[in-house]
C-alpha cells in the first residue's frame, strides 16, 4: 500500500499500480498484442502514463511513446515507422489528430484503450474494457527482448528508431542504488520529455527501489519559479533532467535580492543531468536553489540506454569558471567510455579520439536499418579472445582522456547537434526546408547568442524561378512537420551558399544571423508606450531573430521563441516590473501590444 504515483490527476498505491498494469496487460494480450510487438502511447504528463507503460511491459509488448506536442505530419510518420499492434489512449491528452488515426488504422492496431485520469480509475463505468479484464499471466522476458522503440533525428532525413532491450535497467538501477543510496523514501520527480529516453529513469527506477513517482503540473513546468516551489512542495529527492531544464529549476537564483526562502528545493538530494555539455555555471545555479543537493553529469545517448559514464560535479568554481564544461566522467560498473584515436588504437593521455561506449548492456540496433546498425555498434575489437556480447557503441563524439582516466567532451565527428537536451540532425531540417516550393539550398548549424545560448540557423536559397521565401512562412512550414526544438531560430537567405574551391560546402564562410534574419522580417521602431516599449525590449534581448526594436505587433514565437526562453522573458519582466505575471500570460498574448495591458493590470 506504499504510494507509487503521486500526479495532479490523483494517485496510486503499489498494490494499485500492479491491478491496473495488470488489466492494461490483459486487454492487450486477449487482442493477441504480446512479445516483439509494439504498443503506441498518447502520452500525456499525469499518472496514468505509469500503468500505460508498465502494462505494455507486463503484456511482453515494446511502448512508443508519442508526444502530442509534436506535429501530426511527424506522428504519423513515426507510427509509419513503429507500425504499432496496439494503442493506449490517455484521456488527458489532447484530441488524436486524424491524420494519425488514420496512420494507426493502416499500421494495422488490434486494439485501442482509453485510459482516464487516476482519480477516475476506482469508479469506471461497468462497460469500461478496464472494468472487468483479467489481469494478464506474468511473462518470462529476458534481457535482449524489445523494451520501447524510441526515436531521434535522422541523418538521412528522416526520425531514426532506436530499438531498447529490458537487459539495461536491471544492471543501471543496482548499480544506482548502491552509488548513491536509493530506497523507499526517495521521491522521484517526472520531468523528461514524453518521448525523450530519460523519462525511462523517472519511471522505472523509483518502480525497483520501491520509492514514488511524483508528476508536476505539466503546462506549470516552464512557469517561473514553479518548479522549485513544487520540488520542494512534493518533498522531491531525486530528479533527472537536461541541463536546459536545469536552468528553470534554478531560475529563482537569477532573480535580484537572491533566491526566495518558500522556493528552496530543501529536500533535493541528487540530481542528474543528461543530454548536452554541462557547464560549472549550471551546477553553481542549481546549487543555490538546491543546496542540499549533489549534481552528477551523465554521458550516454538513447543507442547506450542505461550504460553511462558519469562525473561528480562540484559547486563553488566562482564566476571566472562558470562557462567550464565539465567532464563527461568515467563508466558505471561493466561500462567502459574508450577513446579511439584514427588509427583505431586506444588514445594516450591528452590524444584526441572518439568515445566508444563498451558494455553489454547497449541497445539492439536501429530499426530497420541493418546497414547503420552494423557500422555503430561492433563487437569490441580489442578483446582476446572474442566474445559476442563484448560489445561497443561508436558514439561520434569526439573526446580526451584526462591523467586521471576520466573523458572529457572535444565535440562532434560529424554534423549531429544538441539542441535543449534533444539530438538533432541537421539533415532532417535541411530535407523538410527543401521540400519547400520555394527553397533551393538549404544547410542548418548551431550558433552561440551571449542572451539565448545556442540557437539553430538555417541558411538557404531560393529555388530559380521563385519568390524569395519569407522566413515566417518557412517556420510554419516546419513547424507543421518537426517538434518546434528543431525548428531554426534565424533563416539567412544567400544569394548562393560558400563553396571550397573544390566545390564543398564552407561552412565556416556562412555568415552570422543579421537583425531582420528572424521571422519578423523588416526593422522596427518602438510606439512610445512606456510598459509595451519594455516588453520589446525584452524580446529584442533574447531573441537572436528579433529586429532592433520588436514592434507591438511581433509575436514572440514567431520570432524565434520557445518554451524555456519565455520562462526567461517572463522573469525579466517580473524583474524589470516588480509583477507576478504568470507564465501562461505570454503564451496567450505573445506580442509586445497584446502583453503589456497585462503587465499593466499585474
Amino acid at each position: 500500500e506504499a504510494p507509487a504515483v503521486t500526479a495532479p490527476d490523483g494517485a496510486l498505491t503499489y498494490a494499485e499500480l500492479a491491478r491496473w498494469s495488470g488489466r492494461i496487460a490483459g486487454l492487450l494480450a486477449a487482442a493477441g498484442v504480446g512479445r516483439g510487438d509494439r504498443v503506441a502511447i498518447w502520452a500525456h504528463r499525469g499518472g496514468s502514463l505509469v500503468p500505460a507503460a508498465l502494462g505494455t511491459l507486463a503484456a511482453g509488448a515494446a511502448f512508443v511513446m508519442l508526444d502530442p506536442a509534436y506535429p501530426a505530419a511527424r506522428l504519423a510518420e513515426l507510427v509509419a515507422l513503429a507500425k504499432p499492434r496496439g494503442f493506449l489512449r490517455l484521456a488527458a491528452a489532447r484530441p488524436v489528430p486524424e491524420e494519425v488515426a488514420a496512420a494507426l488504422a493502416t499500421a494495422g492496431c488490434r486494439v485501442e484503450v482509453g485510459l482516464p485520469p487516476l482519480a477516475e480509475l476506482s469508479a469506471l463505468p461497468a462497460d469500461h474494457p478496464l472494468a472487468t479484464a483479467p489481469e494478464a499471466a506474468p511473462l518470462a522476458l529476458g534481457p535482449d527482448d524489445l523494451a520501447y522503440l524510441a526515436f531521434t533525428s535522422g541523418s538521412t532525413g528522416r526520425p531514426k528508431g532506436i530499438l531498447g532491450r529490458h537487459g539495461s535497467l536491471t544492471h543501471f538501477v543496482p548499480w544506482q542504488v548502491d552509488a548513491f543510496g536509493f530506497g523507499a523514501d526517495d521521491r522521484f520527480s517526472l520531468l523528461s520529455g514524453l518521448a525523450h529516453d530519460p523519462l525511462h529513469r523517472d519511471l522505472f527506477t523509483p518502480l525497483q527501489t520501491g520509492g514514488a513517482i511524483v508528476v508536476p503540473e505539466g503546462e506549470r513546468i516552464g512557469e517561473p519559479g514553479y518548479l522549485a516551489g513544487w520540488l520542494r512542495r512534493q518533498r522531491v529527492t531525486v530528479a533527472h533532467l537536461t541541463p536546459a531544464m536545469g536552468q528553470v529549476v534554478a531560475e529563482p537564483a537569477a532573480r535580484p535580492g537572491g533566491v526566495p526562502a518558500e522556493l528552496v528545493a530543501g529536500e533535493l538530494r541528487w540530481v542528474f543531468l543528461v543530454g548536452e555539455a554541462l557547464t560549472r555555471g549550471h551546477v553553481d545555479r542549481l546549487a543555490a536553489v538546491a543546496p542540499g543537493a549533489r549534481v552528477v553529469n551523465y554521458y550516454g545517448s538513447t543507442e547506450t540506454q542505461r550504460a553511462v559514464g558519469w562525473h561528480l560535479c562540484e559547486a563553488g568554481g566562482g564566476a571566472s569558471e562558470a562557462a567550464e564544461v565539465l567532464p563527461l566522467g568515467r563508466g558505471i560498473p561493466d561500462v567502459q567510455l574508450l577513446v579511439v584515436n584514427p588509427a583505431g588504437r586506444p588514445a594516450g593521455v591528452g590524444e584526441l579520439g572518439e568515445v566508444w561506449v563498451r558494455s553489454p548492456h547497449v541497445a539492439l540496433g536501429y530499426l530497420d536499418d541493418p546497414a547503420a546498425t552494423a557500422a555503430r555498434f561492433l563487437a569490441n575489437p580489442f578483446a582476446a579472445p572474442a566474445d559476442p556480447a563484448d560489445r561497443v557503441y561508436r558514439t561520434g563524439d569526439l573526446g580526451r582522456y584526462r591523467p586521471d582516466g576520466e573523458v572529457v567532451f572535444a565535440g562532434r565527428a560529424d554534423l549531429q547537434l544538441k539542441v535543449r537536451g534533444f539530438r538533432v540532425e541537421p539533415a532532417e531540417i535541411e530535407a523538410a526546408l527543401e521540400r519547400h516550393p520555394a527553397v533551393g539550398e538549404a544547410v542548418v548549424g548551431l550558433r552561440e547568442d551571449p542572451a539565448a545560448g545556442a540557437l539553430l540557423v538555417a541558411w538557404l536559397t531560393a529555388r530559380s524561378g521563385a519568390e524569395p521565401p519569407a522566413p515566417r512562412a518557412l517556420r510554419e512550414h516546419l513547424l507543421a512537420r518537426l517538434p518546434e526544438y528543431m525548428v531554426p531560430a534565424a533563416f539567412v537567405l544567400l544569394p548562393a551558399l560558400p563553396r571550397t574551391p573544390n566545390g564543398k560546402l564552407d561552412r565556416r564562410a556562412l555568415p552570422a544571423p543579421a537583425a531582420g534574419d528572424g521571422v519578423a522580417g523588416a526593422r522596427t521602431v518602438a510606439t512610445g508606450d512606456p510598459i509595451e516599449d519594455a516588453v520589446a525590449a525584452v524580446f529584442a534581448e533574447l531573441l537572436p531573430g528579433a529586429p532592433d526594436t520588436p514592434a507591438g505587433g511581433d509575436d514572440f514565437f514567431a520570432l524565434g521563441g520557445h518554451s524555456l526562453l519565455a520562462t526567461r522573458a517572463v522573469s525579466r519582466l517580473r524583474a524589470l516590473a516588480g509583477v507576478e505575471l504568470p507564465l501562461r500570460a505570454l503564451f496567450e498574448a505573445p506580442t509586445p501590444r497584446a502583453l503589456a495591458p497585462r503587465v499593466a493590470a499585474a
